[in-house]
């Protein structure tokens, strides 16, 4: 998993609990890395459900709630780092740009990426379903992603998420409708 999501993580953990938390949960969660990431490194992924584990049992705020909030909070985070990727007429164009478009040029610069796959199906309109396959299975970080995309255009829409990899599914759906600009 690229580095990336792990300093935006700890970046996100320390702006909202503060460093010591941090550095305990760090400590705590005993990572191979020893929680000392880089932006364009490759750590292994259950880095990140020890440390979602650990904040957890000390927040006492289920795994997948964080996960979604981190989503949220990593959206924005891309958003002022790679803002050509935001350059889209609405929430609707900038989903179908991630699997055709951003992740093509993440593999670009970072062909180790092992990226997530998004295939949709959009019949026009505000409709749009995402089916999203992962072997990291992290479908609350893109519920986040989501979110904050929808944030980020000023769109409301309402998310759906219809069948689930953690449910034995092959694969995640989330059913959107996105509504008007607010």
């Amino acid at each position: 998993m690229k580095g990336l999501i792990f300093t935006q993580l700890s970046a996100m953990i320390e702006e909202q609990q503060g460093l010591a938390f941090l550095n305990s949960v760090i400590e705590e969660s005993k990572l191979p890395s020893g929680g000392s990431y880089t932006q364009g490194g490759q750590y292994d992924p259950v880095e990140i459900h020890a440390i979602l584990a650990c904040m957890e049992r000390r927040l006492g705020i289920p795994e997948e709630f964080l996960l979604r909030s981190f989503g949220e909070y990593l959206l924005v985070s891309m958003a002022g780092l790679y803002p050509v990727f935001f350059e889209v007429e609405d929430l609707k164009h900038f989903l179908l740009s991630v699997d055709r478009h951003i992740h093509v040029e993440v593999e670009k610069l970072y062909p180790d990426s092992d990226l997530p796959t998004f295939e949709y199906r959009d019949e026009g309109g505000s409709d749009l379903t995402i089916f999203y396959r992962s072997k990291k299975k992290l479908c609350a970080l893109a519920e986040g992603l989501i979110s904050g995309a929808s944030r980020h255009f000023e769109e409301d829409c309402s998310l759906i998420h219809s069948t689930c990899m953690h449910r034995g599914d092959p694969q995640c759906t989330f059913e959107l409708s996105i509504y008007d600009k607010k």
